[in-house]
Formats: structure tokens, C-alpha cells, sequence
């Protein structure tokens, strides 16, 4: 490493400096940031009383001479950055120099390090008064305890959470980091009970899998090239989602960062495979040039600003979509174990559950061959919603509403939809309000495309000439229309219509298809079932709900006693 030196008033004027010291966890990540850019191998984190007692950050790093550690406590004071043009290209996760002096303003530090080639230097300070220093002996690398954290701001150690919440600040971060670093060995300690103890790698997909157990088949790797922007994705089966956004893991060169350009790209390709409210596991790491991503937006550098967000969006939406549409979850039937309804109900504090194996009969799924729907014979419907059906050993339920709702929307997507309308013998008119008025007069060439030809009247109105032939008759305009435009009011300007034809025809699909409640007799039931065979995706529609659950004949004995 380049030796310390204090940087210059140029310099530190075009930082975004600021406090970077917020809470335990802000010292955990400054100090295993450090403990990376020192090229370390091995880090250990051992905390007492969630940080607020006592923090420990061990590394085989390169280690600092001693002569430079005094000089590293001190404010602007860096081995990363030389000048202003540094600030474009910055590789390291430390660049502004203020991490160890901030820290060592409001606590007790020891401060202990060693490089290959000089005997190990310790500095003990409180507040910002070094009170001992001298050699002691030390392996190569570095060794910082921050005790007594905002001791003498005890209005900031008032508004610090429980010990267990801000435990899990720290899990939720060592998790993070420690995916994007694999070739890392990383353990977390609490109390002295190790929490997490992850071997070093060669991959991100075997690291991702130290959080996830026995989930091989179940996480998918992509990789991909866009205009310069290096992307690869670790995604799990839908089947894993969670009701919280922490299971997202977003990564630009290197850095653990929350953007919202990135979530709303990941969710959007997710879309037509998750329930409303539940988020992907998942993993997305970006490589861009230094010249397309400011990452000194913010002293935690959490944030970062893309100089065209656009193509960020497009980037990961398309990498991701293009996965996920032919990969093996879309022919797959879920099998449902009703002796533990709790594993719906837990949630996890952090971002993981590496101590936690996953559910396998959670997480089953039976791969769907293309006689499947066929093959089922059709016993009868039950709450107006359900059809019961029997195959060998095993019951089906199919929700009535699910299949008929991805039956369409394949059929729309393979149809040229243009070519196949319904003209109405007088237009229908639709009232919209004005927000949805504008979001609709902007898309109705797109629209034209899928079969609706709308023309705006003035005001608030439209008139509808036609719609596709497979809707006719069987969607309310009004509410189609209405709800159209709220879709393409959530769009924004992230993603032109073509991104969002997915979403739009699933849109469509839903309205037209039968409905929960709605009587069907024994040939229609089979005639939707017949039909699904061969389609793309039958065992989820379009929104990511399943379309069928299996109860094995053992299940069902259980219920009843029969076996013990």
C-alpha cells in the first residue's frame, strides 16, 4: 500500500464529508472496509452487547507501519486518494479519511497493527487523546477495538436501539459484505457465540449458498455484457421469497448499495412470477467504469448516482428476464405441507438464516410434463374457486381463476394480437380521471399494437373501437382501462413500453379470465385443463401465484390417523 499522507485543502473540499458514524454497525463496516482495501483474508468480528459495549475487527491484512498509525487517527489523513482526479476512478471502499478519527472521537480505541516487515505497534486513545502507545506483539494485520461507543455523547447512546436490533444491523451487514468477498473468511461473534462462520470460496454462487443450505437446485446464475456494464446475477426460485426487501442484494463494483434503479429493474423482471408482496432472493453485482457511478454521494457511501440510470435499468431488467423466463421453476407444481403452517409465519431479522435449513417440502416443487393438465382426472369444484382433481396417488387443487389467467396470457403473447380484434358496432366510451387521462393519451399507439383501437374524445373521455378477439365479452373497459393506466403511471420513465409488455398483458389476462366464485361445469373444466398443456409457465400465472398445490396420499392419511 501507498503511505499515508494528509491530503491537501483542494482535496478535502470536494469530499461530501460528514458524519459517518451513525450507530454500531457503521463502525462494523468501517473497520472491515478497512480491513479489504488492506487485502486480508481472514476478518473477525466479535461483538459484546450489540455493539455498544464493545467491538473487536481483526485481519491478516498488509497491516500499517508504525510510524504512520498516528498520523491514521487523524482527520483527512489517507492511502487511497492523492488528488481530485483520484475521486473519479476510487477502487477502494475507504477514501475519505475520517473513519478511524471519527470512530476514535467518541469512543475508547485500541488500536493495534503490523506489517511483514516491523514489529507490531499498539495506540490507545479515549476521545481524541492518545493515552499509550508502544511495540507489543501482533501477527501481521490489524487489530481495532472501539469500546464504549458515544460514551461522552450520551444523547446519541440514549437513541441507540435494544442490543438485539442493533445485532442485527451488524448480521444484516457482515451478510452483505461478506457476499460480494467469497475469497474472504469472515466470522461473527456475539457474546462469545459465533453467528457466522463462512469458509473462504471461489464464488458468489457458493457464498450465497452458505446463507441458503441445500438450495443448489434451487438458485440460478447469469452473466452478462451491456454497453459496458459487467453483470451477474445469482437468483433464487420464487419459491423462496420473503415478504421484506432486505433478501435483495445489490452490489456496484464492489460496494453493498441500496438503489432504487436497480430494485425497481429486479422487481419489474420478477413481476410475473412472485406474489404481490413478496420480494426475491437474490443477488445483482454490477462492474461499470468508475466514470459512470459517483459513489461520493454520501459518507456511508450506501447511495450511489449513475450518470445514466436508463441504461442501468435496462441493463438489469433485460439480464434478468431474459433468466428467468426459461429457467425450470415455470414447470413445476407446488406440493404443500400442512404439518407446519409456522415456517409462513417466521421472519428473519437479518438478511439471512445461516444457522436455518431451508423447508424441502416448502421448497419442493415436482416438474409438470406436458400431458400433465390432461392426464388429471376432474373430480368436481369447490368453493366456486377450486378444481379438485385426482391423478394416481395424489391430489390437485387448481385455482380456476390462476390457470385461466396464464392460458390467456400465453395466448396473447403468442398471438399476433394486431391481426385477431373485434371491432364494437358502436365505441365504447370510457370516463378516466385526469391523471390517467395523460398516462393513457401517451400509449395508445403502443396500445393499437395489442388490438385496442382508442381514440381520445376531449376531456376525460375515450371512445374503444376494438379489442383483442379473446377478450371480447369478457372484461369490464373502464376498469381494464383505469387500471392500464395506473400501470403505466408506475412505469415512469425507467422502462419503455416494450420492457413492460409482460406486465401489460398480465394486466389484461387477469380482467378477461374467469373469476373466483364463478360456476363452471365438468367440460369446461377440463377444456381450461386440456388447454394449459404444452404452455410455457402453467404452474404460476402471470402475478406469480400458483396455479395448482399437490396433497401426496400419505399427507392426507396423516390427517386422518391412518398412519402414525
Amino acid at each position: 500500500m501507498r503511505p499515508i499522507q494528509a491530503l491537501s485543502e483542494g482535496v478535502i473540499n470536494k469530499i461530501a464529508a460528514g458524519e459517518v458514524i451513525e450507530r454500531p454497525v457503521s463502525v462494523v463496516k468501517e473497520l472491515i472496509e478497512n480491513s479489504l482495501d488492506a487485502l486480508a483474508t481472514n476478518i473477525e468480528i466479535e461483538i459484546q452487547s450489540g455493539g455498544k459495549k464493545s467491538i473487536l475487527v481483526r485481519d491478516n491484512g498488509c497491516g500499517i507501519p508504525a510510524h504512520e498509525m498516528p498520523l491514521a487517527l487523524k482527520r483527512h489523513t489517507t492511502s487511497k486518494i492523492r488528488s481530485d482526479i483520484d475521486l473519479e476512478n476510487i477502487a477502494t471502499f475507504g477514501f475519505r479519511g475520517e473513519a478511524l478519527a471519527s470512530i476514535g472521537s467518541i469512543s475508547h480505541l485500541t488500536f493495534i497493527s503490523k506489517t511483514q516487515d516491523n514489529p507490531g505497534y499498539k495506540i490507545i486513545s479515549e476521545g481524541e487523546k492518545i493515552v499509550e502507545e508502544g511495540l507489543c506483539s501482533h501477527p501481521q494485520g490489524t487489530s481495532v477495538q472501539v469500546k464504549y461507543l458515544f460514551h461522552q455523547t450520551p444523547a446519541r447512546l440514549k437513541f441507540l436501539k435494544s442490543d438485539e436490533t442493533e445485532l442485527a444491523h451488524i448480521l444484516d451487514y457482515v451478510s452483505k459484505i461478506a457476499l460480494i468477498h467469497p475469497h474472504v473468511f469472515f466470522q461473527l461473534s456475539h457474546q462469545g457465540r459465533k453467528l457466522l462462520s463462512l469458509q473462504e470460496g471461489n464464488s458468489f454462487k457458493k457464498r450465497f449458498l452458505d446463507f441458503l443450505p441445500q438450495a443448489d437446485e434451487l438458485v440460478y446464475e447469469v452473466s452478462n455484457s451491456f454497453q459496458g456494464i459487467e453483470i451477474t446475477a445469482l437468483l433464487a426460485h420464487p419459491n423462496l421469497s420473503r415478504p421484506t426487501h432486505k433478501v435483495m442484494n445489490f452490489f456496484v463494483n464492489g460496494r453493498p448499495v441500496s438503489d432504487r434503479i436497480i430494485h425497481h429493474a429486479v422487481m419489474e423482471a420478477y413481476r410475473n412470477f412472485l406474489m404481490k408482496g413478496k420480494y426475491p432472493y437474490c443477488a445483482v453485482f454490477l462492474t461499470l467504469p468508475g466514470a459512470m457511478v459517483d459513489v461520493n454521494v454520501h459518507p456511508t457511501k450506501a447511495e450511489v448516482r449513475f450518470s445514466n440510470s436508463q441504461l442501468i435499468h435496462r441493463a438489469v431488467y433485460e439480464t434478468l428476464i431474459n433468466k428467468l423466463r426459461e429457467e425450470p421453476w415455470k414447470q413445476s407444481v407446488h406440493e404443500v405441507n400442512f404439518q407446519s403452517p409456522e415456517i409462513l409465519q417466521q421472519e428473519t431479522m437479518s438478511l439471512f438464516q445461516p444457522q436455518n435449513k431451508i423447508d424441502e417440502n416448502k421448497s419442493k416443487t415436482i416438474n409438470v410434463g406436458s400431458h400433465f393438465y390432461q392426464d388429471l382426472r376432474v373430480v368436481g369444484q369447490v368453493l366456486g374457486t377450486y378444481i379438485v382433481c385426482e391423478s394416481g396417488n395424489r391430489l390437485i387443487l387448481i385455482d380456476q381463476h390462476a390457470a385461466h389467467e396464464r392460458l390467456l396470457f400465453e395466448q396473447l403473447k403468442a398471438k399476433d394480437i394486431k391481426k385477431d380484434v373485434q371491432y364494437f358496432l358502436v365505441p365504447n366510451p370510457v370516463e378516466l380521471k385526469s391523471a390517467e387521462t395523460l398516462a393513457l393519451k401517451d400509449k395508445l399507439v403502443d396500445l393499437a399494437t395489442l388490438g385496442f383501437e382508442i381514440e381520445h374524445f376531449g376531456g376525460n373521455t375515450f371512445m374503444v373501437k376494438s379489442v383483442p378477439v379473446l377478450l371480447n365479452g369478457r372484461i369490464n373497459l373502464n376498469q381494464l382501462l383505469f387500471d392500464l393506466a395506473r400501470d403505466i403511471l408506475e412505469m415512469g420513465q425507467l422502462t419503455s413500453f416494450t420492457d413492460h409488455l409482460h406486465s401489460i398483458l398480465a394486466r389484461i389476462s387477469c380482467h378477461a379470465a374467469v373469476r373466483a366464485h364463478d360456476k363452471l361445469d365438468e367440460k369446461e373444466m377440463n377444456h381450461l385443463l386440456q388447454n394449459l398443456d404444452g404452455k410455457p409457465g402453467t404452474t404460476f400465472c402471470p402475478h406469480g401465484r400458483p396455479v395448482s398445490v399437490e396433497i401426496k396420499e400419505e399427507e392426507l392419511k396423516r390427517w386422518f390417523k391412518r398412519v402414525v
